[in-house]
């Protein structure tokens, strides 16, 4: 089940929680994020009909039409289901003209692709934007690369290969299903000889979504057991080795959804 792409899920996720959906989009390569984005963008465009604004610091949505920070205020407040990408005239204008940016877009999907060096301001703004009807999907190498407060409100993290560690004190909440996600990724990516394979954690309401069976995430949550066997919570649960399979079984019943 594929994030935006499944009407009837993003229908559902919004009649539960009644606000935007914030997407953080994790891994390595750059460009396979970037394709499954223009994968999704026409799904969007005709299922949700709203428009589309990219943030292309790197280049590398070329084939939409550009246009500057001024055009990208008036398109922000339009109602019409189309694609556009802003660029920046110059590194030194790029903040101011990126906070313009953000302020008047409203109602349509924002796609990011870099914000490590954001400043507090833009974050702040960034923030804000759910009020204003505005999906975001935003790119990071690493979940602890992650500002604390877009991470508050981000909804859905969108996993991909990622060689990363995850910092278990900062990110303890999202821990276990991070790293049960990446052997996941791991074993779909070795199966199907490619590395573009992703799945999803719905920070809402707990769920691990993606093309993979039962049984595949029942294996993954097993080999995190096994390297987690001696700490705290899971050195309390699990005595014997039938409490291992017992263990990953409950987790698969936390993490997968409830059709």
């Amino acid at each position: 089940m594929r994030i935006f792409e499944n009407l009837n899920n993003m229908k559902k996720i919004k009649e539960i929680y009644r606000f935007p959906i914030t997407v953080a989009a994790i891994g390595m390569n750059e460009s396979i994020k970037v394709a499954e984005n223009k994968r999704i963008f026409p799904t969007y465009i005709a299922k949700v009909n709203k428009k589309i604004l990219i943030i292309d610091s790197n280049n590398e949505y070329e084939e939409y039409e550009a246009i500057n920070p001024t055009e990208a205020k008036n398109f922000g407040s339009t109602k019409k289901a189309e694609i556009k990408r802003v660029t920046f005239s110059s590194t030194i204008k790029k903040e101011e003209e990126m906070k313009t940016v953000f302020r008047y877009f409203e109602n349509g999907l924002l796609v990011i692709s870099d914000i490590i060096n954001f400043s507090r301001e833009i974050i702040s703004i960034m923030s804000t934007m759910r009020s204003r009807e505005v999906d975001i999907i935003y790119h990071a190498k690493s979940v602890d690369d992650i500002n604390f407060k877009i991470l508050q409100n981000t909804n859905v993290i969108q996993q991909y290969k990622t060689e990363y560690p995850i910092n278990k004190e900062r990110n303890e909440f999202l821990y276990e299903p991070l790293t049960i996600m990446r052997y996941l990724i791991r074993d779909k990516n070795e199966e199907l000889e490619k590395d573009d394979f992703y799945c999803s954690y719905n920070i809402l309401n707990g769920y691990i979504l993606g093309d993979f069976t039962k049984e595949e995430l029942e294996k993954s949550c097993r080999k995190f057991l096994e390297m987690h066997i001696y700490e705290y919570p899971y050195r309390n649960k699990i005595r014997k080795m039938s409490d291992l399979d017992k263990y990953a079984k409950e987790l698969v019943n936390k993490y997968i959804i409830k059709i």
